[in-house]
């Protein structure tokens, strides 16, 4: 398990779980059930704020990397002209103002490449909801979808796994279970649609809604998750560890052996861990910590936020 952080990738809109309310309401008529695109139009429209917000940063993304490709030209210019005076000194102040504008440039270069990403996860996630939106589902659809991004596969009822379709939305029910291959996501996009959560590669975790609150069983991999609101309890848990979510942005990781890591970028999250840490941890933004396979916590630290993609990207 590797101890860097993490970032939203797709910072996409990356109240979890809250019901879609049942499609089918339990021992109606046919007749007197909604229709899944009446049930699913509130979820649709914020999916459709989410892109036009998305387009926008991505716009704003694209202005920002101009301005610093100008800088760099600016810089290059002054350069030159500092060599032409043969001043040292002047070259020096000018080749610093040089690296400083080039790797301002590489700076906006990422941050328009993961706007492009989130552009078009918003798009996909759209378009997947609307489709999913205009068929009859044959069950109630409790409290999310899922986007696949590359290989996903949701266990059947018989025991075995069946995959998804990529190009189309999965409605999700309670006790849902899902995978991604190596080198796929997913994204659990949950109701109203404005919180997310993004399944890395190799996760394996299962949705769960009850009465008092809905929680995420990791079984392995990393998950990063946006909870902008929720009107009761939501946890993710893992075997040595739950995490109890604040409303927040938040990363977490489990390997083979349950050893977890959580990665808190806004908001807090509650850590229960096993049965020798007797209070909870509070663990807030810019801060990490790592439970063992025997359920202790290891000392609190404090990460990076700037640091955060090269964890979640890392080991591909």
């Amino acid at each position: 398990m590797r101890s860097n952080t993490i970032a939203f990738a797709a910072r996409y809109a990356p109240a979890a779980l809250l019901a879609l309310g049942a499609l089918v309401a339990g021992g109606a008529r046919a007749d007197d059930r909604p229709s899944s695109d009446a049930a699913l139009a509130p979820f649709v429209q914020s999916l459709e704020r989410s892109e036009r917000e998305a387009r926008e940063r991505l716009a704003q993304a694209e202005r920002q990397l101009e301005a610093a490709a100008r800088l760099v030209a600016q810089s290059r210019d002054a350069l030159a002209a500092a060599r032409r005076t043969q001043d040292s000194g002047a070259q020096h102040a000018a080749s610093q103002a040089l690296a400083r504008a080039e790797a301002a440039r590489l700076r906006a270069e990422r941050q328009r490449d993961a706007a492009l990403r989130q552009t078009q996860r918003a798009e996909h996630a759209l378009r997947a909801a609307r489709a999913l939106a205009a068929r009859s589902p044959s069950e109630p659809v409790r409290f999310a979808i899922t986007v696949p991004y590359g290989q996903l596969e949701v266990a059947a009822p018989d025991g075995g796994w069946r995959a998804v379709d990529p190009s189309s939305a999965l409605a999700l029910h309670d006790g849902a279970r899902l995978r991604t291959a190596r080198g796929a996501q997913a994204e659990l996009v949950l109701a109203p649609g404005d919180s997310r959560v993004l399944l890395d590669q190799e996760t394996e975790v299962t949705a769960h809604d009850a009465p008092d609150r809905s929680w995420l069983d990791l079984a392995r991999g990393r998950l990063h998750l946006l909870i902008k609101r929720w009107s009761k309890e939501f946890e993710v848990r893992t075997p040595v560890a739950v995490l109890g979510v604040r409303g927040t942005e938040f990363a977490v990781a489990t390997d083979a052996q349950g050893r977890t890591t959580l990665v808190v970028l806004s908001g807090v999250v509650e850590v229960r861990a096993g049965e020798a840490q007797r209070e909870p941890l509070e663990i807030r933004a810019g801060q990490s910590v790592t439970v063992r396979p025997d359920g202790t916590a290891e000392a609190v630290q404090t990460v990076d936020p700037r640091a955060l993609d090269a964890w979640w990207h890392g080991n591909r």
